[in-house]
């Protein structure tokens, strides 16, 4: 995360709410575990948790539960996956965006996505909702679980990166790609990322 200034406060509130808690990594995933629905637990401790408790969508949160659980040693169950949701960053955005699975109606809006300007916090929840939902529906029509579709996602960002042209070609995405080489992710400064 570029924000330098923050990361110091970050790291003091993490570890004094764990302390605080109780917690190390281990024994919170330890306790998640041995719980009814551990991804679910584990989200609602990390709701507590400076570094985690700021996002409403959970993408830090949600990104730890999904290497947890996908990990070989298989440190956390999955469960039925119903507690699991999208993990909705940068690349996800710029993705849902660029291949059309999220289209921008509105026209201020498409501008200033394609100009790469600073957005208000309520825009880029917008946005941002938006392409978890179609993330959700992809996966229903794919039949493929969200840690499937999240590495798919996250793979095109070689081939569609931020600041290069798009290697559109050696994409796998390039067949279905409505190819929006222009827009950009919501630009707004926050620790979600």
């Amino acid at each position: 995360m570029p924000v330098l200034a923050n990361h110091h406060a970050l790291l003091r509130g993490y570890g004094r709410d764990m302390w605080e808690l109780g917690w190390t990594p281990e024994s919170l995933v330890q306790a998640a575990q041995a719980s009814d629905r551990p991804v679910r637990f584990l989200l609602q401790a990390l709701d507590h948790v400076t570094g985690y408790r700021e996002d409403p969508l959970r993408k830090k949160s949600m990104l730890l539960a999904l290497c947890l659980t996908q990990r070989p040693e298989k440190w956390l169950d999955a469960g039925d996956g119903r507690d699991l949701a999208p993990v909705v960053d940068y690349h996800v955005m710029r993705t849902c965006l660029r291949t059309g699975i999220v289209t921008i109606q509105d026209e201020t809006l498409l501008q200033d996505l394609s100009a790469r300007r600073l957005l208000r916090p309520a825009d880029e929840a917008i946005v941002r909702l938006a392409c978890r939902d179609a993330v959700l529906r992809l996966c229903a029509v794919s039949g493929r679980d969200l840690g499937a579709i999240d590495w798919t996602f996250f793979s095109a960002r070689k081939r569609c990166p931020e600041t290069t042209e798009p290697e559109c070609a050696a994409c796998l995405l390039n067949p279905v790609c409505a190819h929006q080489k222009g827009l950009f992710q919501p630009v707004v400064r926050t620790t979600f990322y």
